[in-house]
C-alpha cells in the first residue's frame, strides 16, 4: 500500500512502471503551501449563550460585562477575512474548561503571507481575526499561549478538470501497489479522507488477495 504524497512519489522508480493514466495523475497532481495558527483559551467561549458570558465575565472582573457590551463584531480591514478559515474543538477536553481553536487555516498565497510574520505576531493577527467575527470580548479568555505551523507542499488541490481527468486513475492500482492516502480522497486535506482512503484501499487488497489464484504449496513433492 503506497500512501506516499504525489509530490514525493514522482521521485520514486517503479518497476515495472505503472500505466500512462497513472502516471500523468501523480505528475499532475498540485500541491499548495499550508499555514495553521491554532490559540488556546481557558473557556469555551464559542459554546456560551449571552448568560454564560456575563457569569464568565463578571467573574474575572465585576462590571467587565458591560464594559465589554453584547459582542459587536468589528468590520475587516480592507483585505478582510485574513483567518480564512477556523474550526472549533467538537468536544471538551477532559479536566479542561478550555480548549485550543484552529484560529487560521491558509494555503497558497495567504499561507506565504503569514509565513512572513514571527510566530508572536502570528497569533496576534490572528486573535485580532477571530475578533473580526466574534468580538473583542473573546480576548478575555485568551490564555497567550499559541502553535503555528508551516508546510510547504501542505495540501494537494486539484485544478479545474483534474477531478474527472485524473481522480480514477490516482486511485486506481498499479498491479499489487494500492495507492491511499488524503490526496486520494474527494475529501482532501482532512483526517477524514486519510482514514477513507486508507479503508478504500486495505478492501482493495483484501480483495485481491481472496480473488488471486492460490496452489497449494508443496514439499518434497506432497501437498501440505
Amino acid at each position: 500500500m503506497v500512501t506516499l504524497p504525489f509530490a514525493a512519489l514522482r521521485q520514486v522508480r517503479i518497476e515495472p512502471s505503472p500505466p500512462a493514466a497513472k502516471r500523468r495523475a501523480v505528475m499532475a497532481l498540485r500541491y499548495e503551501p499550508v499555514t495553521t495558527v491554532q490559540l488556546e483559551f481557558d473557556r469555551r467561549w464559542w459554546e456560551f449563550t449571552e448568560d454564560d458570558w456575563r457569569r464568565e465575565l463578571e467573574a474575572l472582573a465585576p462590571g467587565l460585562y458591560d464594559r465589554y457590551g453584547q459582542a459587536r463584531p468589528r468590520r475587516a480591514g480592507p483585505a478582510g477575512g485574513t483567518n480564512r478559515l477556523a474550526s472549533f474543538p467538537s468536544g471538551p477536553v477532559p479536566g479542561s474548561a478550555g480548549g485550543v481553536v484552529l484560529a487560521s487555516h491558509a494555503r497558497a498565497g495567504g499561507a506565504v503571507r503569514w509565513d512572513a510574520m514571527k510566530p508572536d505576531d502570528r497569533y496576534a493577527r490572528a486573535l485580532r481575526g477571530l475578533q473580526e467575527v466574534y468580538g473583542s470580548r473573546i480576548e478575555a479568555f485568551y490564555t497567550g499561549r499559541g502553535a503555528t505551523g508551516s508546510w510547504t507542499t501542505g495540501e494537494a488541490v486539484l485544478a479545474p478538470g483534474q477531478l474527472t481527468a485524473h481522480h480514477l486513475a490516482a486511485i486506481a492500482p498499479a498491479g499489487t501497489l494500492h495507492f491511499a492516502g488524503e490526496h486520494t480522497s474527494l475529501k482532501r486535506s482532512s483526517i477524514e479522507g486519510a482514514i477513507e482512503s486508507g479503508v478504500r484501499a486495505a478492501l482493495a487488497v483484501d480483495g485481491q488477495h481472496r480473488l488471486a489464484p492460490t496452489r497449494e504449496p508443496v514439499c518434497g513433492g506432497a501437498p501440505r
